[in-house]
């Protein structure tokens, strides 16, 4: 798999919170299994970027490109960090050691505050080219999965 042009990876784990977009967020399904009990605080955020839906797997991705992405940046438990990273890379097929050929790429980014702070964060950048999602205009996931019942209704209508 061939890879994209996303910002430059850092060589280690600094302490930056992880922002979150899609199925980590609260009350989304992996919240609970990868960060619960996990994080010392969820603050909501922004980033640069635009989000996407694969509707096959049910689960959205991020690129880095124009756009604003709403999302809860998640402070790890210091005693957790390495683990949660660890354990993070692997439900996003994130291998540092072979990062062509994986799902997506952990990259610092700098996240937006709702009070308008700026702060440095982990966030998974997409790395499938191949697969192309559904643009979601409100790049925010948590609004798109409320839609749903709406979305589906359109389509039943065609």
């Amino acid at each position: 798999m061939p890879k994209q042009d996303h910002p430059t990876t850092l060589v280690s784990d600094r302490t930056w919170p992880v922002f979150v977009y899609g199925t980590l967020r609260p009350g989304q399904k992996n919240f609970n299994r990868f960060l619960f009990g996990r994080i010392l605080a969820s603050v909501p955020a922004t980033v640069t970027g635009r989000l996407y839906f694969v509707p096959d797997g049910g689960y959205p991705y991020l690129l880095p490109e124009a756009g604003r992405v709403a999302g809860d940046l998640m402070d790890l438990d210091p005693r957790y960090r390495k683990e949660t990273l660890r354990d993070l890379d692997a439900l996003e097929e994130y291998d540092p050691q072979d990062e062509a050929h994986s799902v997506y790429l952990r990259r610092q980014t700098e996240a937006v505050l709702a009070d308008g702070r700026l702060t440095t964060a982990w966030v998974y950048y997409w790395n499938c080219p191949d697969i192309n999602g559904i643009w979601i205009p409100s790049g925010d996931f948590l609004v798109y999965e409320r839609s749903a019942p709406e979305r589906e209704g359109n389509r039943s209508k065609r």
